[in-house]
């Protein structure tokens, strides 16, 4: 992190300098990267002119390399290798050079290692680097010793069972079990887990598992005993419990149902929750995401994250927070509180549930699901989602809006269409978050004309393909996560994963192929995304959408020495081995975070991909955030 404003004109101009006096080297962004760069700092926001002359030691001219008597000085300098920039010409280039946490200058081989030295210079060898992955909708977990680490590897109700008797035994009776990311679509036995499943594996501990994505969650009998679900407790607003033909609950818990057993479950102590958090952050960096939104939280969590980040922040991945809120903006919280570390920088807002559930709203009936007549809930009227759109605008704040069926998104475009309407010139950046069912490219249109982004999940065609299948009609499920075409009616588009599972790694591999889990491709000619847009959704376009493009998302001149290390040359693997690319190393403000254990790194002849076993469909445990056991 920057000491103050000095330090980062330093900076400016010594990437000025190279700008002005060498060809073959990329500064453009300098100048906008550190004045923003600045402001989030809260220093002055006004960065000076260049003027031609070296600050510091002396005045002596620079009007090309040969005129510096010895190299400039900088931390870092990496050399020889492939730098894929992500600047407006996707320009790739050879070496950069890092200094107090920012890149001073990209560009050759030749001329940068004429202009600068560095206290510590790396030779990439032909490998691969990127700017920092920039996940635009994510949910970090705290990770807790009731938890089983590894349910999002399950493929099997009898593996569960066996994960929470191990657990058990190392809890003890009573002791609560908790875990989250199992997916019933991909076990041995067809459907999902219920309580009686759990009882199997846990008798004597009550067990709370959420499933992969969020919106439903599984108990066992003793934990919905504790919690006093029964036969006659009532589905609560905004959820259901689902029943057996006799109105037994089966443990299954959709959306607010959840709430029921969750706020049973007992608090870690203070220290567990501070571990388990900074353990979750830090599992972020070995996916090569330097930055990340937390895509739904409360102004309390923000101000404990904020005390985590005062303390060891610059081993971290930056964060942007969004606050959840129903039919209010927030107390406590300001619009882009904090630093370069960690800002709040919008209000996230449900308009219906998840796939998980299912309960995303629908405009046609869910195939098999009820009485065939079920479409999901809408959580707000159209008149309390314009009063909430109108009210967060005039204060300040983005709105991201959770938007996963066709029969919420259209109700969201529109109110934001009349917010933003209203107030016309205003950069607010208000989105959507998931648009997974399409709409009519009227809607698209409107989106663009007034700057309604949307954060999407393609990753979801891989890891929802078993639900779509299940419970949307040929017509629909043919076409989610329109990528290409929002991309074509002019719409800002940022990628992402939510939590099924995390890794971008995945996000680029189905952006590109527009595969499911079981190969079968969707809407593969309408909706692919190529590469170079693929990896700009995963850098620079989820820093637009968090107001921090001209400070991050691309490797220029003035902005934050985010980036990472790839283990293949990604344009040189195969579409359907972008799963097998790994990340080898992680840097955040220049400092390395990460490094990835030698003997897990796949072979590379000649920078040729050799991948991983498994192929496309291999290792999708390495997309998972894994972390330590407390």
């Amino acid at each position: 992190m920057m000491d103050n404003e000095m330090s980062r004109r330093k900076v400016l101009h010594l990437g000025a300098a190279v700008t002005a006096g060498a060809s073959g080297v990329v500064a453009s962004g300098a100048l906008g990267g550190a004045a923003a760069a600045s402001d989030m700092a809260g220093a002055a926001t006004s960065a000076p002119a260049v003027t031609g002359k070296k600050q510091g030691k002396d005045d002596r001219e620079w009007d090309t390399p040969d005129s510096w008597h010895s190299p400039e000085p900088v931390d870092l300098l990496l050399f020889n290798g492939k730098l894929v920039t992500v600047d407006e010409q996707f320009s790739i280039e050879q070496a950069m050079a890092v200094h107090n946490g920012l890149i001073v200058a990209v560009g050759s081989d030749e001329v940068l290692r004429k202009c600068f030295t560095g206290k510590q210079e790396i030779d990439l060898r032909g490998q691969t680097v990127l700017p920092g992955f920039n996940d635009a909708h994510s949910h970090a977990r705290t990770f807790s010793h009731r938890a089983i680490g590894d349910l999002q590897a399950a493929t099997s109700i009898k593996t569960i069972r066996e994960l929470l008797a191990a657990k058990a035994g190392d809890l003890g009776k009573g002791e609560w079990i908790t875990g989250s990311g199992y997916d019933e679509t991909i076990f041995d036995e067809g459907r999902k887990p219920n309580r009686q499943d759990l009882d199997e594996g846990a008798p004597d501990n009550p067990v709370y598992l959420v499933r992969q994505g969020g919106h439903s969650a599984v108990a066992n009998s003793r934990a919905l005993k504790l919690a006093g679900v029964d036969k006659d407790t009532p589905d609560p607003k905004g959820g259901r419990i689902e029943r057996d033909k006799d109105g037994v609950p089966t443990g299954v818990l959709v959306e607010a149902a959840a709430d029921l057993v969750r706020r049973h479950v007992p608090s870690l102590t203070p220290e567990e929750d501070r571990k388990g958090t900074i353990a979750g952050l830090k599992a972020y960096l070995r996916l090569g995401i330097t930055s990340f939104t937390q895509a739904a939280g409360s102004v309390g969590e923000f101000k404990k994250w904020r005390a985590i980040y005062d303390e060891v922040g610059t081993d971290l991945p930056r964060a942007s927070y969004y606050v959840t809120c129903t039919t209010d903006t927030p107390d406590g919280v300001k619009p882009f509180e904090g630093d370069d570390r960690l800002r709040a920088v919008a209000l996230k807002v449900f308009a219906d549930g998840g796939f998980t559930g299912p309960d995303a709203r629908l405009t046609l009936p869910y195939k098999g699901v009820g009485d065939g007549e079920f479409r999901g809930s809408l959580h707000l009227t159209p008149e309390e989602f314009l009063r909430m759109f109108s009210r967060a605008t005039d204060e300040g704040w983005t709105v991201g809006v959770h938007t996963a069926g066709d029969g919420g998104e259209g109700i969201v475009i529109d109110a934001f269409a009349k917010v933003l309407s209203e107030r016309p010139g205003l950069d607010i950046r208000h989105h959507l978050m998931h648009l997974e069912v399409p709409l009519p490219d009227e809607y698209y249109d409107r989106m663009a004309q007034y700057g309604i982004g949307v954060v999407q999940q393609t990753n979801f065609i891989w890891s929802l393909e078993g639900l779509y299948d299940n419970y949307l009609w040929p017509v629909v499920r043919e076409n989610v996560a329109p990528a290409g075409k929002l991309l074509e009616r002019g719409v800002t588009f940022a990628n992402s994963a939510d939590v099924i599972p995390t890794g971008p790694m995945l996000g680029l591999y189905t952006s590109v192929t527009r595969r499911g889990r079981s190969g079968k491709r969707y809407a593969y000619s309408e909706e692919r995304l190529g590469l170079e847009d693929s990896i700009r959704a995963y850098t620079i376009a989820g820093a637009y959408q968090t107001h921090q493009e001209d400070v991050k998302g691309s490797l220029e001149a003035g902005k934050y020495a985010d980036f990472l290390v790839l283990s293949h040359d990604i344009f040189k693997v195969r579409p359907d081995h972008l799963q097998g690319v790994r990340v080898n190393e992680t840097y955040v403000g220049g400092k390395h975070v990460y490094s990835r254990p030698k003997k897990e790194r796949p072979s590379t002849k000649g920078r040729e991909a050799t991948m991983p076993s498994g192929g496309r469909e291999g290792g999708p445990e390495e997309f998972l955030l894994t972390g330590e056991t407390f």
